[in-house]
This record gives C-alpha cells, sequence and structure tokens, in this order.
C-alpha cells in the first residue's frame, strides 16, 4: 500500500486520522482486489439510487451483518420501552 506523508495539521496524536495512519502502517497485506475494488465503486457512482452504505468484501459483508445481529438484538431487548408512547388526545 502507498502512503503519502502526514500533512503537519494532521500530525497530532489525539487525531483519528493519526489513529488510523498509525493502524494502516502496520497493516502488511491487504486482503481483495484493489482493482476489482474500485470497479464497483464506480459501479456504485453510476446507479440511480446507491446505497448509504457499500460493504465490499466477504469479511466486511460478514462484520456488517454480525454488527446488524448486534443492533436487531437490543431493539428485540427494548422494544418495550416504546409501547404506549403515543400522544394522547
Amino acid at each position: 500500500m502507498v502512503q503519502v506523508p502526514a500533512h503537519p495539521a494532521y500530525l497530532k496524536p489525539s487525531l483519528a486520522s493519526a489513529g488510523l495512519r498509525s493502524y494502516l502502517s502496520e497493516v502488511t497485506q491487504v486482503g481483495g482486489d484493489p482493482d476489482k475494488a474500485i470497479a464497483k465503486v464506480y459501479e456504485l457512482a453510476r446507479l440511480e439510487n446507491p446505497p448509504l452504505r457499500l460493504p465490499l468484501g466477504e469479511e466486511t459483508v460478514a462484520g456488517f451483518r454480525e454488527k446488524l445481529a448486534h443492533i436487531a438484538g437490543e431493539v428485540d431487548k427494548y422494544e418495550s420501552w416504546s409501547k404506549d408512547l403515543a400522544a394522547e388526545n
């Protein structure tokens, strides 16, 4: 992966960009084919109604599904809190 030096304004270790840059500096191999991924991004850009989120790669899809399952569990757990909240006339 090619990395260019960070702009001096983004060198503070407390910034999220610095954390991401640090993480990426430790990545030795990126899975997937970047040419195939960018082809999908190009395809996405041409859609009439593109999705707000696009998980690219099987591991990313699995991560999305795991997160969705967690959210669904929380919704189910606290669904009863939403009952009888309609305004009474």
